[in-house]
C-alpha cells in the first residue's frame, strides 16, 4: 500500500514516519473563522490544491493520508490509524480535546469530542469510561461507524480520480470534511484506537470573558488593553 500524507501549514514540521512521503502545502488562508461560509469554501479550495499537488509529486501513491498540523506530531496514533486502514473505506483518527474555554468547563475539565461539526455522531462521547471522570482506566476502543470524519484521516486515491473533492455547503450543516465523505460513497469510519489528543486551557478570567462574550464589546477590549 503506497500513501502520501498532505498537512497545510505555513511551518516546516518534523513527520514522524520515514515510510511514508510527506507534503506540505503552504497556501495561506484569505478568509476567518468569523465567515463560517467563507472559511470553509477556502478551506475546501486550499485541500483540494494540496492533495492535486500532492499526487502530482507521488505518482506511486494509491492512497491519502489528510493529517491537519495539530497532529503530526503523534506518531503512536499515526501509525495505529495506518496499521487500522483496510483501503476499502474512509478511516479517521479519534479526535479527543482538553478544553477549557468557557467559565463552566473552569469546575468540569474532561477529555471530550473534539470536532462535533465533522463528526456530530460523536458529540458528547469522553475519552474516559470509568465513572470517576477524573482517572481513565477504560477508554472508548475498536471501529466506530460515522458520517464524517476529521482532521486526520485515509481515503484511496481512486474516489480522487472519480471526481470527489472537498466543498462548502451554503446551509453550513457540514464543514469541508463533510462534504467530502458524504459524496464518496464509501462507508466512514473513527478508529478510537488510533487516539490524537489537543488541548486549549484559557486563564479562569478570559473563559468568564468568553461566557458573557464580553470579547465582542468595545469597552472590554479597551479595558483589558489598559489593565
Amino acid at each position: 500500500m503506497n500513501i502520501v500524507a498532505v498537512t497545510i501549514s505555513k511551518d516546516s514540521l518534523d513527520w514522524p514516519i520515514r515510510s511514508i512521503p510527506h507534503f506540505i502545502h503552504r497556501e495561506p488562508i484569505q478568509t476567518t473563522r468569523n465567515h463560517p461560509f467563507h472559511y470553509t469554501s477556502e478551506m475546501a479550495r486550499i485541500r483540494n490544491n494540496a492533495v492535486e499537488e500532492a499526487l502530482k509529486l507521488h505518482l506511486e501513491a494509491d492512497h491519502v493520508l489528510v493529517c491537519d498540523s495539530y497532529y503530526v506530531e503523534q506518531p503512536a496514533a499515526l501509525r495505529q490509524l495506518v496499521a487500522d486502514y483496510n483501503g476499502g473505506c474512509i478511516l479517521g483518527g479519534a479526535l479527543w480535546a482538553l478544553n477549557r474555554v468557557v467559565f463552566p468547563q473552569v469546575f468540569k475539565c474532561q477529555i471530550e469530542w473534539c470536532d462535533t461539526w465533522a463528526v456530530p455522531d460523536c458529540t458528547g462521547f469522553r475519552y474516559s469510561l470509568d465513572t470517576d471522570r477524573f482517572k481513565t482506566v477504560k477508554h472508548r476502543t475498536g471501529l466506530f461507524k460515522v458520517g464524517s470524519v476529521g482532521g486526520v484521516f485515509l481515503f484511496p486515491r481512486r474516489i480522487w480520480e472519480r471526481g470527489t473533492r472537498f466543498g462548502s455547503y451554503p446551509d453550513l450543516h457540514g464543514c469541508e470534511f463533510n462534504y467530502f465523505c458524504e459524496h464518496t460513497g464509501l462507508a466512514k469510519m473513527v478508529d478510537f484506537d488510533a487516539a490524537f489528543f489537543r488541548e486549549t486551557v484559557y486563564p479562569v478570567l478570559k473563559c468568564f470573558r468568553v461566557s458573557l462574550h464580553l470579547g465582542r464589546l468595545r469597552f472590554w477590549r479597551k479595558w483589558n488593553t489598559v489593565s
